[in-house]
């Protein structure tokens, strides 16, 4: 009887973790023997497969007859995993796609109470607590707090991480966190794939996209946080444009235009988001968090990347008005990471390959 591979993935949802578990769902049905299946939550009476993962053709199921042969691939989102407890016999592959996700719905699952109660703390106190973190070790956000919160902790104690000891990881990141952290288990590194339309807007524009090149500076809006305020507000004579709500189109064609893409999220992950600027011809520049910290993950020089500390702010100025000046110069230092990121998609089914060698 042919085995099975379930991955869990939430019902009629797209972000770029479920899109990743579909694309592992994908080339997983093209190169290995198992039957594969995604495991849609929580179950619903619509069609649970969302409208960007439809061309991926993938068969699904809300429920699991439970074999000891076969597999389960579970997102590190706190839910999941503790929904997965509930199956006692099928072996279980945890999937890093984002560290903080997993302590951030971790904390929330269990932690109503305190966080109703954090609620209620005047705004202005978080505000100057901020300030004064800003001018001594760098702006921490909840998150930062939440990471200092469980380092406390052993993680081998987790209950939903003790199902387990296989841990993928989509980043160098994540890899380190998983072997620092836990113990007793087998890790191994699995990345993701290019968006194809972004690759095809790409291949179709690519011997003109450092021809049209302006003096704009393009920025992570949807995970910023004070510090690229920071930044803005120091000089108001550079073209700062923020990437919010735009459409795939809108989006690559800011792309191709700008010369610098600034990134001071927290970097849950390998992001996708400095990846897609760097094809499009973007010099990144981004803030040592997360998997920023992680040459392997945004491989780009240490010089463009940055402590959240005030004292950087000059720095990172006179590095934007540099690149304005000599953009071909410091386009040729991302080259390295471009051939990367074109290279990705093949990487990846390579590592899916080491993946299906420990399931024998």
């Amino acid at each position: 009887m042919k085995r099975t591979i379930y991955l869990m993935a939430p019902s009629n949802f797209f972000t770029g973790g479920p899109l990743a578990i579909h694309q592992l769902a994908f080339i997983l049905k093209k190169i290995s023997n198992f039957d594969i299946k995604i495991y849609y939550s929580p179950k619903i009476k619509t069609n649970p497969i969302h409208k960007e993962f439809k061309k991926f053709k993938l068969k699904y199921t809300f429920n699991i007859n439970e074999n000891e042969n076969d597999y389960i691939i579970i997102p590190e989102h706190y839910p999941a995993l503790n929904e997965a407890l509930k199956f006692k016999k099928i072996k279980k592959i945890i999937w890093w796609l984002s560290v903080d996700n997993y302590i951030n719905s971790k904390f929330r699952a269990e932690n109503n109470r305190f966080l109703r109660a954090i609620i209620k703390i005047p705004y202005f106190l978080i505000y100057f607590l901020n300030k004064i973190t800003f001018f001594l070790f760098g702006i921490l956000t909840l998150k930062d707090y939440l990471k200092i919160y469980y380092s406390l902790y052993n993680f081998n104690s987790f209950n939903e991480l003790k199902q387990s000891n296989i841990h993928i990881t989509q980043s160098t990141y994540a890899l380190d966190f998983v072997k620092r952290n836990i113990t007793k288990i087998k890790t191994i590194l699995i990345g993701d794939q290019q968006r194809e339309l972004y690759l095809k807007i790409y291949n179709k524009n690519k011997k003109k996209i450092l021809k049209k090149k302006e003096n704009i500076v393009s920025y992570n809006a949807t995970k910023s946080n004070e510090f690229i305020f920071s930044i803005i507000n120091y000089d108001k004579n550079i073209k700062f444009v923020p990437i919010r709500g735009l459409t795939v189109n809108q989006m690559t064609n800011l792309l191709m235009k700008s010369k610098i893409y600034l990134d001071f999220g927290y970097h849950p992950g390998k992001d996708r988001a400095p990846r897609e600027a760097a094809l499009f011809g973007n010099c990144v520049i981004t803030n040592l968090k997360g998997s920023a910290a992680f040459y392997d993950d945004i491989s780009i020089p240490s010089n463009f990347k940055f402590k959240e500390k005030f004292h950087n702010l000059k720095k990172i100025n006179r590095l934007i008005h540099s690149i304005f000046k000599n953009y071909p110069k410091y386009s040729r230092k991302m080259t390295k990471y471009k051939n990367k990121i074109l290279n990705e998609n093949k990487n990846v089914t390579e590592q899916v390959k080491n993946l299906l060698k420990l399931l024998k």
